[in-house]
């Protein structure tokens, strides 16, 4: 177990006072104008309720500290390594991992997490997040907890700005949503990339689709972009696809020309796509860990690993989870996308709880199983259908969703780590789910008030 000090009670105490006081006059000016900033408030408090409770799971309750921890002990040995030796941590940094420098390298054989650059990301990132918080594990996860959030409004900021008339529920589905405030807000990968998916998609549509061009909005795009490739690619992946069908016809309804727009929307669509693809092999290129070769035999890896072969059958372990025997091909991995899917949103079901977190994943895929059966049959599946291919951002959201749940109910296998790798495209598919509902309810009182009667009107 990690031991927390008094001295990280108080620096956590001291942020939370500045955070708060200073999110409290930022929301008093906004409210009057901007009616959404009314959720601002109870989402940032849930967020940095959640990292400190994060924390205090693993240094009271769980004998194995995780990787959060170890994180932190990487953090603290930079920072201290900062006041005798500011130039060589500083190189530390910027060097690319797992290389030798004979300046740096009594610095980088003391990190556990300079062998990827994924994980050095966090250790890069925090260290400096880590001066500001008082060299505490607390004070830094409260400042880490508040950046992330502000990626987060963003994202709700964002999703508000197309459905107004529904504000609360993507409150609900993006600010107070327990498995996220929970798993991405401490010091881990998941509050980063969280965090950087808000700003990456606000920011593309302020600069792209409404053409709000900033230098300052530029530099957060392109920072967003950079830490998420070099944390987890297979965001940035998941996302190109998506965002293209999104952005390219959004662009091009704004074309008022007809000739115009007959001409230029095959070239935007090929031209997307293309750079989608050199962008998809560019990552696959630096990662390789994510090409689809070495994706389906990682995932046949972790499934043979959870799973022993048994005399009669197969037995997991702890939280593990199965979605069948399959070969390390492509088209195997095809016939997967089912299963695949499934076990990210929709799982663990209630009668496969083992433990507290499983428990809360439980329940939580419940609600999302409710949730997409009353869409459905609300809906009917041929309207549902229609609807997600008439409109360019709900067609975004459904995409990311579900190729984002496949990637990661594919090659998890432990609902413990599940939970956590899953929580980028939860808030997208439950405010997807929502707009669905919604547009449904439009149609439906639209319908009412076109057919009412001479007596009735």
């Amino acid at each position: 177990m990690y031991e927390l000090t008094i001295f990280d009670f108080l620096a956590a105490l001291l942020w939370i006072t500045i955070i708060g006081i200073y999110s409290y006059f930022h929301v008093h000016f906004k409210i009057k104008k901007k009616p959404q900033y009314k959720y601002y408030l109870y989402g940032l408090y849930a967020k940095i309720f959640g990292g400190i409770c994060f924390g205090f799971i693993y240094a009271f309750y769980y004998e194995y500290t995780g990787d959060t921890f170890t994180y932190y002990r990487d953090i603290q040995k930079l920072t201290t390594f900062f006041y005798s030796e500011p130039i060589n941590v500083i190189k530390t940094i910027f060097q690319e991992v797992d290389t030798f420098n004979p300046d740096t390298y009594h610095i980088t054989s003391q990190i556990f997490f300079f062998r990827g650059a994924d994980t050095f990301m966090v250790v890069r990132v925090c260290t400096i997040i880590n001066f500001l918080g008082f060299n505490t594990y607390l004070g830094t996860t409260v400042i880490l907890s508040y950046l992330s959030f502000l990626g987060i409004w963003k994202l709700f900021l964002l999703f508000e700005s197309y459905y107004p008339e529904i504000r609360y529920k993507l409150a609900i589905a993006i600010l107070y949503f327990p498995s996220v405030i929970f798993w991405g807000s401490g010091i881990l990968k998941d509050s980063i990339v969280i965090g950087c998916m808000g700003f990456m998609l606000y920011y593309l549509n302020e600069l792209i689709l409404k053409g709000r061009i900033s230098i300052v909005s530029w530099a957060i795009l392109l920072s967003a972009i950079f830490i998420t490739s070099q944390t987890k690619a297979y965001v940035i992946i998941s996302l190109l696809p998506a965002t293209a069908l999104w952005i390219v016809p959004s662009m091009r309804k704004k074309i008022k020309n007809k000739a115009i727009k007959i001409f230029i929307a095959p070239v935007l669509i090929i031209s997307s796509f293309f750079i989608a693809f050199l962008m998809i092999n560019y990552f696959s290129s630096v990662f390789e860990r994510f090409s689809i070769d070495n994706a389906l035999d990682t995932a046949k890896v972790y499934q043979d690993w959870h799973y022993i072969d048994g005399d009669t059958e197969r037995s997991g372990r702890g939280s593990s989870y199965t979605l069948g025997d399959y070969s390390p091909t492509i088209m195997s991995m095809i016939s997967m996308i089912p299963a695949g899917i499934n076990v990210a949103l929709f799982r663990p079901y209630i009668w496969e709880i083992r433990n507290a977190v499983m428990a809360m994943a439980a329940f939580e895929s419940l609600f999302v199983l409710i949730l997409t059966l009353t869409t459905i049959i609300k809906t009917g599946i041929i309207q549902l259908l229609k609807t997600i291919i008439s409109n360019p951002f709900i067609q975004m959201c459904v995409i990311f969703s579900l190729f984002f749940a496949f990637a990661v109910g594919f090659s998890s296998y432990n609902f413990g780590a599940l939970v956590r790798y899953k929580i980028p495209c939860i808030p997208i598919y439950i405010s997807a789910l929502f707009i669905l509902l919604h547009i449904k309810e439009k149609e439906k009182d639209k319908f009412i008030a076109t057919n009412k009667t001479p007596f009735q009107k």
